[in-house]
């Protein structure tokens, strides 16, 4: 489980975006270390992920993540390609689930089939990310978004209309590479 890592100079001199970087990683069980904390934790061990890295450039801004970061701009921009792709097939309507703390729109996905009225359905709803620091979450929900618009999912469109969303846009994730 190799840490993703972004460098700005590495990106600036070679378009390099996140990777998998590290040296000795180990992924391990640890015990608590200190005695008192045995009475009141039920839970006696805990995971320790380690690594060490090498810094390639002086003076450089490193950014290490777990998962490679789903930013605001990343999902503003899958939604506007998709749209592009779905617009002849009218399955995906993108509309405003409210404004997040920061003043960024939420974006609500409605993906439905078209030719089969809504009325009297039950829908779907979907929400990924719900925490900062959920890439993942995103992924897959972005995943779901990317299936359900393609023309396998037309029976499951036509069962259940469904609405997808990020909740977690509190942070200025946008603003993050």
């Amino acid at each position: 489980m190799k840490p993703y890592v972004f460098s700005r100079k590495k990106y600036e001199k070679h378009g390099v975006r996140w990777q998998q970087d590290g040296l000795a990683v180990t992924f391990q069980q640890r015990r608590l270390r200190y005695g008192f904390l045995y009475e009141k934790c039920r839970v006696k061990a805990y995971w320790q992920l380690s690594f060490a890295l090498d810094f390639e450039y002086a003076d450089d801004e490193i950014f290490v993540a777990y998962c490679v970061p789903y930013t605001y701009s990343k999902l503003l921009r899958d939604i506007a390609e998709l749209k592009s792709r779905c617009s002849t097939s009218r399955v995906l309507e993108v509309g405003t689930n409210g404004r997040s703390m920061m003043g960024l729109d939420i974006p609500l996905m409605k993906i439905t089939d078209p030719d089969t009225p809504d009325k009297g359905k039950k829908v779907l709803l979907v929400a990924g990310r719900i925490h900062p620091g959920e890439s993942n979450g995103s992924l897959v929900l972005w995943g779901l978004v990317e299936y359900l618009c393609s023309r396998e999912a037309l029976q499951l469109r036509k069962r259940y209309p469904t609405r997808c969303t990020q909740l977690d846009l509190f942070s200025a994730s946008h603003a993050k590479p």
